[in-house]
């Protein structure tokens, strides 16, 4: 199956090294924005907004890794073994813990098989052209 995972090169943190990692100087490393409004006289409104350089994480790179573009993860291949057990019963379901997709700052998805029962039957047309009918009855 397909899947994304962490970069190995980076280790999910979309810099070229560790030391480019480095604190956002728009919002101080706190990945938040205080920001102030005036109402009219004397009124004053005050709000958060999530920084838009660092997207709330406190942290930028300087320079991109170069297997994952600074995207964090990259395209992979996973093989799952799937043990389907004789006897089980429609809607059952196999799951494997974080087997699904990775991200560098939440944990692994996880991974579901459901069984189905499928019915369905197979029919066969023969065709046989006039040579091969005559060929049969004259036996060769």
């Amino acid at each position: 199956m397909r899947l994304q995972i962490i970069c190995p090169k980076c280790r999910g943190s979309g810099a070229e090294n560790d030391n480019d990692v480095v604190r956002c100087s728009s919002c101080g490393g706190q990945g938040v924005k205080l920001s102030r409004r005036s109402l009219g006289p004397g009124f004053v409104q005050q709000f958060q907004t999530t920084c838009e350089v660092c997207n709330g994480k406190g942290t930028v790179s300087r320079t991109k890794c170069s297997k994952c573009q600074g995207h964090k993860v990259v395209a992979s291949e996973r093989v799952l073994d799937v043990t389907v057990d004789p006897g089980m019963s429609d809607g059952n379901t196999i799951e494997f813990p974080d087997a699904g997709d990775e991200f560098a700052d939440k944990p692994a998805g996880f991974f579901c098989v459901w069984f189905y029962k499928f019915v369905f039957s197979l029919s066969l047309s023969l065709s046989i052209n006039r040579a091969e009918k005559q060929s049969q009855e004259k036996g060769g």
